[in-house]
């Protein structure tokens, strides 16, 4: 897992074994900076406060604050034309 720098500054190189990136403030991301770097996923960056969105969360909050997710809602309709 990569373990950005918590506050980079702009043109920032952070390198790992697998590569390097690059720190756009512009934009607020870590690209790609040599061509032997990873592809950034969710599957090697932490999440830290910024939590990714996952089905499991949203159904999660869904069901803390009471409302019915797909499983309970009956999905026969009377439409009239």
């Amino acid at each position: 897992m990569l373990n950005f720098p918590a506050n980079p500054s702009n043109n920032d190189i952070y390198s790992t074994g697998d590569g390097d990136y690059i720190y756009d403030s512009t934009k607020g991301v870590w690209k790609v900076h040599s061509a032997t770097a990873t592809t950034l996923t969710t599957n090697i960056v932490g999440e830290g406060a910024n939590l990714y969105f996952t089905n499991a969360r949203v159904y999660a909050n869904v069901n803390q604050i009471g409302y019915a997710y797909n499983t309970y809602v009956d999905t026969k309709a009377n439409i009239s034309s």
